[in-house]
């Protein structure tokens, strides 16, 4: 028994070794910064947008929400600090749900909850090798939402993405990412330039 814990701890040091040593080559000829562009859908939930209440009373009963879902638009840009670790900052847009009148009240205006947030980020890659990295991020900052003829109200924003991947070669990546928040939740998918 013994013997197998010593094979077993002499097993993942090596293991763990050769990823360490991995992951210093490919931060020693990783790109430092990277700019992406992502695009993001946010399953509109009636109960996300009560949570915030004063959006919620704002809209009376002559109208009604479109369900469905919804774009979400960002710009991020990412430093790599070494193989694993990355900090940055977004930014991003999105329309979060149109309201509109109900059928006796069809000449009042369609009104728009719209989003916009700034938000500081962490990446934690777990994994990189070739063309492929995954990686897990968290983000957060501030949102600013209103509702069209309404005042706007501030918000907290976050960001959670528990899986991400990057593929490509050179300086341009496909990336996609699964996970939850004010930039879009399911998924998002964009395109990264590094230099």
């Amino acid at each position: 028994m013994k013997r197998m814990i010593g094979f077993i701890v002499i097993v993942f040091l090596t293991f763990g070794t050769l990823s360490a040593q991995e992951l210093q080559e490919t931060a020693s000829e990783q790109p430092k910064n990277e700019i992406s562009l992502k695009a993001g859908v946010f399953p509109f939930i009636e109960s996300i947008v009560n949570i915030f209440g004063e959006l919620a009373n704002s809209i009376d009963s002559k109208y009604q929400s479109s369900a469905g879902f919804v774009p979400t638009f960002t710009a991020e840009y990412l430093r790599n600090l070494n193989g694993r670790h990355s900090i940055g900052a977004s930014a991003g847009f999105g329309v979060l749900s149109i309201y509109k009148p109900a059928e006796e009240y069809a000449s009042l205006p369609v009104k728009l909850t719209w989003n916009a947030n700034a938000m500081f980020k962490y990446r934690f890659s777990y994994f990189s090798s070739g063309n492929v990295r995954l990686y897990s991020k968290i983000g957060a900052g501030v949102a600013l939402m209103e509702l069209s003829g309404g005042s706007p109200t501030f918000l907290p924003a976050v960001q959670l993405v528990p899986f991400g991947f990057c593929l490509g070669a050179g300086n341009v990546f496909f990336t996609g990412e699964i996970g939850a928040g004010s930039e879009g939740s399911v998924f998002t998918a964009g395109i990264t330039a590094a230099f």
